[in-house]
């Protein structure tokens, strides 16, 4: 049991260690605190994951008819799941943006600070993952889950909380009044479809290559475009 847990620690601690500096160091000119950063990281590690399941669960038993099946397999895959982490995801991100006004100066920094708490949230995600995975699976299962959640989808749940983060960047330097409201909504509501469409895609084609392939391709190259 102390080896699985070592393990599966390592495993997801390391990559996003990798992933969190790459990030980090990307704001060459004025890097957010530290501590901001951290904030943001571990509102996802913990608190976030936290109250993501047990809003999944409480909603799940309200609103999902007949659990097992494929319908609702994908309407809590593609419409629950998202909806719910992300909106909890983005509470560190409102935060930072009215309580750390002045740290929060454009788009980018708004990616960085959303693309922190996702990988907070992908950390413990995957940690958990592993675990109930370790000694259930043969060593070529295992590292195949190693390599689909941390380096194919490894940065996902970054790009998906970032499209937050870059609403309320752009929202910092619009002179429009609406902006306030308009693109931090915007940006959540895209961190959702874009979550949902690859909980959709997974659920739908039962995690074929090419879905897989083209999910993660999706993630690095939306994280290439954004400013």
């Amino acid at each position: 049991m102390l080896s699985a847990l070592i393990i599966s620690l390592l495993a997801a601690i390391i990559p996003t260690a990798i992933y969190a500096a790459l990030f980090y160091w990307a704001d060459r000119y004025e890097r957010e605190p530290m501590w901001l950063v951290m904030l943001a990281f571990w509102w996802g590690a913990i608190p976030a994951v936290v109250v993501s399941v047990w809003g999944e669960m409480f909603l799940g038993t309200r609103f999902i008819q007949a659990p097992g099946s494929v319908a609702a397999t994908l309407t809590e895959g593609a419409l629950l799941v998202p909806a719910v982490e992300e909106s909890v995801k983005a509470l560190a991100l409102f935060a930072i943006y009215h309580w750390a006004y002045a740290e929060f100066d454009d788009s980018l920094d708004g990616l960085i600070y959303g693309a922190m708490v996702g990988l907070g949230f992908a950390m413990t995600e995957n940690f958990l993952y592993f675990l109930s995975s370790y000694g259930n699976r043969s060593l070529s299962d295992f590292t195949w889950l190693f390599l689909l959640r941390t380096i194919l989808f490894g940065i996902n749940h970054a790009l998906y909380t970032g499209l937050t983060g870059l609403g309320l960047g752009l929202a910092r330097n619009s002179p429009r009044s609406y902006a306030n409201w308009l693109y931090p909504l915007l940006g959540l509501l895209a961190a959702t479809l874009v979550h949902g469409l690859h909980n959709f895609g997974i659920a739908l084609t039962s995690a074929r290559w090419t879905n897989l392939i083209f999910s993660g391709a999706l993630a690095i190259i939306g994280l290439t475009l954004l400013p």
